[in-house]
């Protein structure tokens, strides 16, 4: 939760958020009112976006469908609360 308000604060909304991270519906509506976006695939997320991850961590697939490509994913760590954290390129 708190890497999702901090993305938001640095990045701005909407910030999409693969799998509700939160098993708290409370939680889910707080992050949701703020501009998060929960989603259950990263094809659900327009290019440009910013993607957050599970810090329990995803398929090195996922990363890379989320990067737009089916090579390694240029997952990036741009902050240290943020467990994993991509921008999903344009015109991919």
């Amino acid at each position: 939760m708190i890497a999702v308000e901090r993305a938001l604060e640095q990045y701005g909304s909407p910030i999409y958020v693969r799998h509700e991270i939160v098993h708290n519906k409370y939680v889910v509506q707080t992050l949701e009112k703020k501009g998060a976006i929960f989603v259950d695939e990263t094809t659900e997320v327009p290019e440009g976006s910013i993607v957050m991850f599970s810090a329990r961590g995803e398929a090195p697939t996922v990363h890379a469908e989320a990067a737009g490509s089916g090579s390694s994913p240029p997952s990036t760590r741009p902050a240290p609360w943020s467990p994993r954290c991509t921008r999903r390129p344009s015109g991919s």
